[in-house]
């Protein structure tokens, strides 16, 4: 009898399967529509339409710890964009994501890599305005860098 290494059903949903357990687990949190194409989770107190304050988004490929999500909540992040395993999120679900949360005082969008923050300016629509990218950060230690952009509507 072969004993089961991992807690994977198939790895091909195991970023599905995460987001659902998730949204299952905490009824403050939902997943856009659109899901699985769209692999977006939000809180599920928050709309474009009513959202008074400045939301703020992140992301990254989904990978040993799908950590983003888990940051999903009041006080923290507003919604975080899942790509799937080692694999930055698509720039439609980030675009989805920035119009499913951002209301009239904008949303800080806080990319880890400098690529997929070049694709979001280089593909964004008409009503997404990148006015200001605020600081790159580099760390000489781990060579890793960090982009924040300022988006309005």
């Amino acid at each position: 009898m072969a004993f089961q290494k991992k807690l994977i059903n198939d790895p091909n949903d195991v970023v599905i399967e995460f987001i659902e357990g998730l949204v299952e687990t905490y009824p403050g949190l939902q997943h856009l529509d659109g899901f699985p194409a769209v692999k977006v989770v939000l809180r599920a107190d928050v709309s474009s339409a009513t959202y008074d304050k400045v939301a703020v988004i992140s992301g990254g490929g989904t990978g040993h710890e799908p950590a983003h999500a888990g940051f999903v909540g009041e006080g923290m992040l507003t919604t975080a964009i899942c790509g799937d395993v080692f694999t930055s999120p698509p720039v439609d679900s980030i675009l989805a994501g920035i119009r499913a949360v951002t209301g009239a005082r904008g949303c800080l969008l806080i990319v880890k890599h400098g690529e997929p923050g070049a694709a979001v300016v280089d593909l964004q629509p008409v009503d997404v305005i990148i006015s200001h990218v605020l600081k790159q950060i580099l760390s000489a230690q781990h060579n890793r860098s960090a982009i924040l952009f300022w988006c309005f509507y």
